[in-house]
């Protein structure tokens, strides 16, 4: 299981858990903010890892005072031109409102995506798919 938690602009875990204490009211005013944030913050990003397969990903709305949102999908240029171009799923959690947690179930392949909040302004974010038994 992979937990995040969303508080104005960003998610925690992808920041080392070093919360910003952002005040925003809207995701454009969170844009306006990674904008000018982004990237100083980005070198203390990091990626969150998983090994391939089925688990679930639960998303917290900590204390963002509008319904935030969840999208996983595939980084677009992903390494894996040594094999057949294979589709990558993609996810999503349409409403989490203030103070609640919604899960969604995944099975991702080998791979590299990102996610992010679109309603919340966040930046996207790393997420690593391996498998123990392949190389890169």
């Amino acid at each position: 299981m992979i937990e995040v938690q969303q508080t104005a602009c960003q998610f925690l875990e992808a920041e080392h858990y070093v919360e910003q204490n952002f005040s925003a009211r809207s995701a454009q005013q969170c844009h306006e903010i990674n904008a000018r944030t982004w990237a100083a913050r980005a070198r203390n990003a990091r990626p969150l890892l998983a090994m391939q397969g089925e688990f679930i990903i639960r998303v917290s709305n900590r204390d963002v005072p509008y319904p935030v949102d969840f999208w996983l999908r595939p980084y677009e240029n992903h390494f894996t031109t040594a094999q057949p171009r294979i589709e990558l799923p993609e996810y999503r959690i349409e409403e989490i409102p203030p103070g609640e947690t919604r899960e969604i179930r995944v099975d991702l392949p080998r791979s590299f995506y990102l996610w992010s909040s679109p309603r919340n302004g966040t930046p996207d974010y790393s997420l690593l798919i391996y498998d123990m038994a392949a190389h890169w």
